[in-house]
């Protein structure tokens, strides 16, 4: 990243990235650069890939499809969202996304207030280190106020 007259240049292709499972994520900018106000990740989902039904209490969500079709659920409501859709994703909405077709899906994601950032690191960091304790992963769930249907 390089800051340029007191804003922030971050150049194609860099950024923090993250890998969960077959998903990328590639943060933009993070608490840090924002004042913690909010973050903007590139996410690059393959067929097959996405997040099961969950809600934040502490973020608002919001996708920009650039590139496929993500099928979401809000609440008991499912959406297609194709390029040059957006999704916005209140706080404490119970919500899932999946990538249903043959083609990768990739979209811009803004988070406010920043910070669940370090929720995607710590679960990398668990993955990497091959943590299987369901227990463990729910800590870190409690940790960021996130809350996972496990039905």
């Amino acid at each position: 990243m390089t800051e340029q007259r007191g804003g922030l240049v971050v150049p194609p292709g860099e950024g923090q990235v993250i890998t969960l499972g077959s998903s990328q994520f590639t943060f933009k900018v993070v608490s840090e650069d924002t004042g913690g106000a909010y973050s903007v990740m590139e996410y690059f989902a393959p067929p097959g890939a996405g997040s099961p039904m969950h809600r934040h209490f502490g973020e608002d969500e919001a996708f920009h499809i650039l590139e496929g079709t993500m099928t979401f659920r809000l609440g008991e409501e499912r959406i297609e969202a194709s390029a040059g859709a957006f999704v916005y994703i209140p706080r404490g909405l119970r919500h899932a996304f999946a990538n249903k077709t043959e083609e990768a899906v990739r979209a811009i994601v803004i988070l406010t207030p920043a910070g669940l950032e370090r929720y995607f690191q710590e679960v990398a960091a668990l993955v990497e280190a091959g943590v299987t304790d369901a227990a463990t992963y729910q800590a870190v769930n409690e940790k960021y106020n996130l809350e996972f249907e496990t039905t």
